[in-house]
């Protein structure tokens, strides 16, 4: 069978190589790095291809909109596409080019069909969710509603972040491609409709990410975690500077030590260890940052705090005003806790 895949995120090597060891791949479709709007987030795949002996296609139009772009994918042979780490739909002509199809994967702690749209990792993790729920499936013209094939869900445990979960989801993405491939399942266009209860995820941009200090340790520590790097990361502020939290512990306590400190407050700043930061229930020990403008961070600094409610009001408000469909449960869920 002659399978390509659409890849230009680094989030989708592992289930690029791991298909390419199987033998499974014939060439890899990837737009240019000038194209891609994640460029932190751009891997070249030609390396693979060449190593492997595997062909590549660079097309210049992520949402391959673009007439020489079209005119060369419709000049190869394609059993079957699959999708891993490309952020656009597939159009209509291509998917019909296609023996088989084109399949995706996507998912939420939900589902696909309640966890459609955008960023479902980075949203389970901000909301300390215990797992994820992986799917495979047909696309269609649509946004993540063709028929599944399979689905498999993974843990989160505390040491998860952003990248260890896409490498989950690469690990069973290929375990399910595999294996529906093996049972004949793919070749026979087998697939169970979705769900007719659907919503989706907002999309979040790099502004979304700014640190709400009156919160847990463990909300504060998920939401590092889920946006870290590749991700712009979340953020925090000194007199409108900004400094990028990469990674960070927490520190829960009983009892009034901390009493003193105000939320966003610098506790501890030694020249030799991590930075203390006090939050609603204890410590933010802060391990590592990028601080571009070389800002000082010494004892009794206090960092300017966001306001998470607001910030998921505002992120849930620009998604109906832009796009209009019905939010997750999960999201709306965050946005009514109880602030205590």
């Amino acid at each position: 069978m002659r399978i390509w895949l659409f890849h230009c995120l680094r989030v989708g090597y592992p289930f690029a190589k791991l298909m390419a060891d199987r033998g499974l791949v014939t060439g890899i479709i990837a737009v240019n790095r000038e194209a891609c709007p994640n460029s932190e987030e751009y891997f070249d795949y030609s390396q693979l291809c060449k190593e492997r002996g595997i062909e590549f296609i660079e097309v210049t139009s992520y949402s391959l909109n673009n007439e020489i772009d079209k005119e060369k994918l419709l000049s190869i042979d394609v059993d079957l596409a699959i999708t891993s780490s490309w952020q656009r739909l597939i159009p209509g002509w291509f998917i019909k080019h296609c023996r088989y199809g084109v399949i995706g994967g996507h998912g939420s702690p939900t589902g696909i069909s309640e966890g459609r749209g955008r960023s479902p990792q980075n949203w389970a993790l901000i909301a300390g969710k215990k797992d994820f729920s992986l799917s495979i499936f047909w696309i269609e013209e649509g946004i993540d509603d063709g028929s599944v094939i399979d689905t498999m869900t993974y843990e989160y445990d505390l040491s998860d972040d952003i990248v260890t979960s896409y490498d989950k989801t690469c690990l069973c993405m290929a375990e399910m491609i595999i294996r529906n491939l093996e049972s004949g399942k793919i070749e026979r266009h087998e697939g169970v409709p979705q769900s007719d209860r659907v919503a989706y995820f907002p999309k979040r941009t790099k502004e979304d990410g700014w640190i709400d200090w009156s919160r847990k340790g463990k909300e504060i520590y998920d939401f590092v975690r889920a946006l870290t790097l590749p991700y712009p990361c979340a953020y925090t502020m000194v007199d409108d500077k900004i400094i990028r939290i990469i990674e960070c512990k927490y520190i829960t306590i009983e009892g009034n030590i901390l009493d003193s400190y105000r939320c966003g407050e610098v506790v501890l700043a030694p020249e030799w260890g991590n930075v203390w930061v006090k939050c609603r229930d204890g410590i933010v020990e802060i391990r590592k940052i990028s601080n571009p403008e070389e800002i000082v961070i010494c004892e009794g600094l206090v960092f300017s705090s966001g306001d998470f409610y607001a910030q998921i009001q505002g992120i849930v408000e620009r998604h109906k005003r832009e796009i209009g469909l019905p939010v997750s449960h999960m999201i709306l869920d965050m946005m009514g806790e109880e602030q205590t």
